[in-house]
């Protein structure tokens, strides 16, 4: 076999060696290729032999930070995937063995099921909408089960987008530090422009040089800088000898752009290089990647054609988001996998537009020009991509009601800032309903917390100057603030429409360990569940406390909301059976009848609940002679173990002859691995949820609502059983 360095002389530009080149899209040798690398794929498999069996989930019982009796797990692998993972760092490198282990369990008790849990947590209109956790499922997946996961390729599109297929690729190619090294490059690069609109000052003599300015190390320009010219030159006493002077420094100056030239070069030339080595030995060695390559380079160049057809029919909107997403020559994607020239060549086969006589790299290099002109070019000039017109600085050109939920909240200060009066006139007409404004793909928290910026609560001042933080609160009455605000009332409204929660009342976590992130999470989906539940109850928010309050929250905007919410009286511990008592107490003060009181209470925490006490019988509950409850795999002690929180409600409400709302406990916590589960996943009048989408309530609206039974289980099974679902399938 060739080597990778062969490869990449001989490949220059495109993912397989002239060896190896695509047959046409549609053709029996195409299709014969994929069927035999699944055949080595699936040999492979058999030859590894089966997977080791992992002991199943059990719901031994646990203490919560607070001590308070809850358990490990569910006891049942599917509903704790369902429960405890629900989002990550994007900068962080997950805990695998956590993540493969109970995906492993989830996978015995029932593969389709995982298979569609997996796909849940991706998708971005109805489920939990997350890209990086789902990314290392599918890693998971990639080793343990690759024709399942190549199998249904096209499913991701539906649940999430045509980027995602890339992803898959490039995650094959590049290793995990140096993705998340890029991760935190990304991330420098928008703090760096944050740091630059709130900070007047800055010194120079502070900042480090720019990863482009790295030629400034290069010793003989050091050299050269040693030198003080000027005084050099005022030394010289005669006219001729400056003016040789002079020449000899334009020598020196012509010699350090050309260093300058031939390192820039040189670096792009040696990661390009390694980039696309990567890439050759992959495809060349790796059977799933070449398997999983091939496929999404077949999935985008149908969509293409379809597209182009649609287009050339005088149909622009049958056309589909693919090209928008499909890798340009060149850029980041294609850099990494080479995928380019891949969708190029089945787009534009050798048998019908290679010339005679012409040579084989000479082809891959003109039909990747033709790809970009021909197909990228006007695929994405019909979708009215804002991304083209801001990168031609043809802001007058965007259609602001064709501009993406997250590219409007990225880029709304640039649009203020580039064509004010056509932005302004749009805010306009969607204040007034003539036009609409994406929202969907957002997550709740992050209005909330662009709410809580602009409300001054992340106490911003600490690293502003006077002036600064009247510019900054200046900036809370632009159109970005107006943006955020008609995103909310648009995500408000969709979410409305499929439907509202009756009698439902949210239980807002607040304590010292949903410091960050999951208090912001905490907040705007207690504000979310307050906007979309009916009378009496809506507007209604009730603190996590020793003493916990209901409050109603006032005010019209956004910002006052959060304000106001914030504003409310939070104590630091989480006494569960508190908010009970105090629901219970209301409701006997006020003669609520059984019909009129709260039917679900929404619990947003990351489950660190405080211990049901009061002398271990209040409620008339009784220790538990002889439990013995741990802390964690290894850690178990002996305990006299009190009943669960929720054992304990029920009881103290069934005493005063009313039900127990239907809780449902929604996991915010950050470490999945020691996640407490409060109940069983058979606990009947319980639900276990995570994950920071507002979708997730829409399960909650309509199909939880009209099961015979309310459980974990059953409400994990009912999140998995939409339509869109019914296409994923196990193959191996």
């Amino acid at each position: 076999m060739a080597t990778t360095g062969d490869l990449l002389a001989s490949s220059t530009g495109r993912c397989f060696p002239e060896s190896l080149q695509l047959p046409a899209l549609g053709t029996p040798e195409l299709q014969a290729l994929r069927d035999d690398l699944a055949r080595k794929i699936e040999e492979g498999s058999s030859r590894r032999g089966a997977t080791e069996k992992t002991t199943g989930a059990s719901a031994d019982l646990k203490l919560t930070t607070n001590r308070a009796v809850t358990y490990a797990s569910s006891g049942s692998a599917r509903t704790d995937l369902f429960f405890k993972y629900k989002g990550s760092d994007p900068l962080a490198i997950s805990s695998s063995d956590q993540i493969n282990q109970l995906l492993q369990q989830a996978w015995q008790e029932d593969p389709l099921d995982t298979l569609k849990l997996i796909a849940h947590l991706r998708d971005v209109r109805d489920g939990k909408g997350e890209q990086k956790l789902f990314h290392d499922c599918v890693a998971w997946m990639r080793e343990q089960h690759p024709l399942t996961l190549i199998a249904n390729l096209r499913e991701v599109v539906e649940v999430g987008y045509w980027k995602d297929l890339l992803e898959m690729a490039v995650s094959m190619c590049v290793s995990p530090a140096e993705l998340k090294e890029r991760a935190q490059q990304a991330l420098d690069r928008k703090l760096e422009v944050a740091t630059k609109k709130y900070e007047a000052t800055r010194k120079k003599n502070k900042q480090k040089p720019r990863a482009s300015e790295a030629w400034r190390d290069i010793p003989e320009l050091k050299q050269m800088r040693k030198k003080s010219f000027r005084k050099y030159l005022r030394s010289l006493k005669t006219e001729e000898e400056k003016e040789a002077a002079k020449a000899e420094r334009a020598k020196q100056t012509a010699k350090k752009h050309q260093l300058i030239s031939d390192f820039v070069a040189s670096r792009k030339k040696n990661k390009k290089a390694g980039n696309a080595g990567n890439a050759i030995k992959k495809i060349t060695e790796d059977d799933v990647f070449r398997l999983l390559h091939l496929t999404v380079a077949v999935l985008f160049s149908e969509q293409i054609q379809k597209d182009l057809a649609s287009l050339k029919a005088g149909k622009p909107s049958d056309v589909s988001l693919a090209a928008k997403w499909a890798p340009t020559p060149g850029r980041s994607h294609d850099k990494d996998t080479l995928m380019a020239a891949s969708i190029a060549e089945l787009l534009f086969p050798a048998r019908q537009h290679q010339a005679e006589g012409e040579p084989y790299q000479a082809y891959v290099a003109r039909i990747k020009s033709l790809y970009h002109k021909q197909v990228l070019v006007p695929l994405r000039k019909c979708l009215d991509v804002p991304e083209v017109c801001m990168s031609a600085n043809a802001w007058n050109e965007v259609k602001y009601a064709r501009v993406a939920s997250v590219c409007m909240r990225n880029n709304k200060g640039h649009f203020e800032k580039h064509d004010q009066e056509r932005f302004t006139k749009y805010l306009q007409d969607v204040k007034a309903g003539k036009k609409k404004i994406a929202s969907g793909a957002l997550k709740p928290h992050q209005l909330v917390s662009e709410a809580m910026r602009h409300t001054g609560l992340l106490e911003v001042q600490d690293f502003l100057e006077a002036d600064e933080v009247e510019e900054y609160t200046n900036r809370s009455t632009s159109l970005g603030l107006e943006t955020m605000e008609l995103q909310w009332t648009s995500y408000v409204n969709n979410l409305k429409a499929s439907g509202c929660l009756s009698n439902a009342l949210a239980v807002c976590d607040v304590s010292g360990s949903m410091s960050g992130q999951p208090m912001e999470v905490a907040i705007a989906l207690s504000m979310l569940v307050a906007e979309v539940t009916a009378p009496p109850f809506n507007e209604t928010v009730c603190t996590f406390s020793a003493q916990p309050q209901l409050h109603t929250i006032k005010g019209e905007t956004l910002v006052q909301k959060v304000n106001e919410l914030q504003r409310m009286d939070w104590g630091m511990n989480t006494d569960l059976n508190a908010v009970f008592t105090l629901i219970l107490q209301r409701a006997l003060a006020s003669n609520i009848l059984p019909e009129q009181m709260i039917e679900t209470l929404f619990v947003f925490s990351d489950m660190q609940f405080d211990e049901a006490t009061a002398g271990g019988n209040a409620y008339g509950v009784y220790p538990a002679p002889g439990a013995v409850v741990g802390h964690g795999a290894g850690h178990g002690m002996q305990h006299t173990a009190k009943e669960t929180n929720f054992k304990v409600a029920q009881v103290q409400f069934e005493e005063h002859g009313y039900k127990l709302p239907k809780v449902v406990f929604w996991n915010l916590d950050g470490d999945a691995g020691d996640t407490a589960v409060p109940v069983t996943h058979r606990e009947e009048g319980t639900a276990l949820v995570s994950g920071f989408s507002g979708q997730l309530l829409k399960l909650f609206m309509a199909g939880a609502s009209a099961l015979d039974k309310f459980n974990p289980f059953v409400i994990m099974k009912e999140a998995i059983s939409a339509e869109k679902y019914n296409g994923w399938k196990v193959v191996d």
